[in-house]
């Protein structure tokens, strides 16, 4: 995905008995002779899952439609 790596997670919320979908996405950006990790986190995805597995691939692709201009908000 153009220089981008994209890391899903999933965190328990516990209130809700349900999965968090989050993700944070890095690109290295070149600065003269340096390459630097620009990095952005989105923690508050829309759709809590039932499972873990779900909001992990739930969380790629949401990554996924940043990285391709399909959602807006990603700023790296």
């Amino acid at each position: 995905y153009r220089n981008y790596t994209l890391y899903p997670l999933a965190l328990y919320v516990e209130s809700e008995r349900k999965w968090q979908p989050m993700v944070i996405i890095t690109r290295d950006m070149q600065n003269e002779n340096l390459t630097l990790p620009r990095s952005q986190s989105f923690s508050q995805l829309p759709g809590l899952a039932d499972e873990e597995n779900t909001a992990l691939s739930s969380a790629l692709e949401y990554g996924r439609m940043l990285v391709d201009g399909r959602q807006q908000g990603l700023t790296i």
